[in-house]
């Protein structure tokens, strides 16, 4: 296997919504998708092994469309830790 990249060429992206009590102050949202009052949201870049590459946490009212962007811009700048990947 002399020619097999070290990094995957394909992976995924998700997105979990952290269900909290209230907490005073600490900024809370509400993910309406999936209806859950939230403190923050995990948004996901997962490989083909299930390894997690990338995670980028948010505000549980962040959407997933946004969380997503936040992903990418945060991937983007980083991209040389990922030189197989291809595929999204």
């Amino acid at each position: 296997m002399e020619d097999h990249e070290p990094t995957s060429s394909a992976a995924t992206l998700d997105s979990q919504s952290v269900e909290t009590a209230t907490m005073g102050s600490i900024e809370a949202g509400y993910d309406g998708g999936k209806q859950v009052k939230g403190r923050n949201m995990r948004h996901l870049l997962v490989d083909t092994l299930r390894l997690v590459g990338m995670v980028v946490v948010t505000a549980g009212n962040v959407n997933q469309g946004d969380g997503a962007r936040r992903l990418f811009e945060k991937l983007y700048q980083i991209r040389q830790r990922f030189p197989a990947l291809v595929r999204i």
